[in-house]
């Protein structure tokens, strides 16, 4: 009677929980679905006219090499990324996990382009890798802070060499100062994060002392509402960049290969651009290209848009306006080094628990169950014993 009673609330309480992840699951795809449309209809609202343009899908045909290669480097951005979590785990949790660290990658990047400041990523990595990959907290905070403190150092070391190699080069496309000065005030504010943890590690109170001071000034701007706790909170973080950053001292070599695969990722990122622009028909110059593209990059890096939604749009448009086909050129960027990414974050999101629900629901369906075999499943009747003797020690008390 009482291994009934065990058994059937077990069974009751699965379904519950089973359909208030179901409902969880659903909501956070309807969101992101939701983010998707409006980044999309923002793109192309008031653009009617120039969307009518076919001739550019004819060149496009005629050129589609190019589009082949501008694709083949969209994978290459995510391989290098894959390739950074993948040494980046075994350095730290002493595993090789390949479809862990690809997972990790898109799943990072997904979540950077759809929050301002590309700053989402690292926290839902890390539930991932602790949760649902059972990874220990200290290492699965550890790797997405050390990944992305490796991307913003290759990012800037690759910006820095367009910048020598600018200099260096003729000049077929006109461009603004402001432009190359924005584009060098956005290298430095990339710089910011990797810079401040550096100083953290090596000078702690002095560079609280310094955060101190930003933050009231902040406070008095109406920017902070608690000085106190925004400084709490931000000397927590550092002290996880801390810690991350000093386990990467510990293996320079990894540290280097990181900073590499960072470099190798942006330059794959800022290639795409010059395949579109082939495609599109024109001949241009590839290292003025990867220049340009860089610059487009790093002067709207401080826009607190999801993705530099809409400033990346402008910044192109601003920095390639001698182009034919400006528009169709900038979306098809926007496709494939934006939108793509997007794209195979959401169908990782998607599918991901229906493979699992799928999983169990075969290993559910291998068991045999207590009707067809008479007797509970293994578990369950080591959990109806136990109960069988909390109620007998109770009873024994009791008397």
């Amino acid at each position: 009677m009482f291994i009934g009673k065990e058994l059937n609330l077990t069974e009751t309480a699965k379904p519950a929980k089973s359909r208030k992840k179901l409902w969880f699951t659903l909501a956070l795809i309807a969101f992101n679905i939701l983010v998707l449309a409006g980044i999309i209809l923002h793109e192309i609202h008031g653009k009617e006219e120039q969307i009518l343009d076919k001739e550019i899908f004819v060149t496009w045909a005629a050129n589609y090499r190019f589009l082949v290669c501008a694709l083949c480097c969209v994978l290459c951005y995510i391989l290098f990324e894959s390739l950074k979590y993948l040494i980046f785990i075994r350095s730290f949790a002493g595993r090789w996990m390949p479809m862990t660290a690809l997972k990790t990658a898109i799943l990072g990047k997904y979540y950077d382009f759809i929050t301002p400041l590309g700053s989402g990523g690292q926290p839902f990595q890390i539930v991932y890798l602790s949760t649902q990959k059972k990874i220990p907290i200290g290492p699965a905070t550890s790797i997405p802070l050390s990944g992305m403190i490796v991307y913003q150092v290759g990012y800037v070391c690759f910006a820095i060499s367009m910048f020598v190699v600018y200099a260096c080069i003729p000049h077929s496309l006109p461009l603004a100062t402001p432009v190359l000065y924005l584009a060098g005030f956005g290298a430095f504010c990339y710089l910011i994060v990797p810079a401040i943890v550096v100083l953290f590690s090596v000078f702690r109170e002095t560079t609280l002392k310094i955060l101190r001071f930003f933050v009231k000034l902040g406070h008095k701007m109406r920017l902070v509402k608690d000085v106190d706790a925004t400084l709490e909170k931000t000397a927590a973080s550092l002290d996880e960049y801390r810690d991350s950053f000093k386990q990467l001292l510990k293996k320079w070599y990894i540290l280097l290969i990181g900073v590499l695969l960072g470099w190798l990722m942006t330059c794959s990122n800022c290639m795409i651009a010059y395949f579109v622009v082939r495609a599109s028909g024109m001949s241009v110059n590839w290292l003025e290209m990867l220049c340009l593209t860089i610059f487009t990059y790093c002067s709207v890096t401080f826009i607190p848009t999801p993705g530099n939604t809409g400033a990346a749009e402008v910044g192109f448009y601003a920095v390639f306006a001698g182009l034919q086909s400006t528009f169709w050129v900038t979306m098809l960027w926007r496709v494939l080094s934006y939108y793509s990414i997007l794209l195979i974050g959401l169908c990782v999101i998607v599918f991901t628990p229906l493979k699992r629900k799928i999983q169990n629901a075969r290993a559910n369906r291998r068991r045999p169950s207590v009707a067809e075999t008479g007797e509970p499943a293994q578990s369950e009747t080591q959990n109806a014993e136990g109960a069988i003797e909390t109620e007998r020690d109770a009873s024994e008390k009791s008397q």
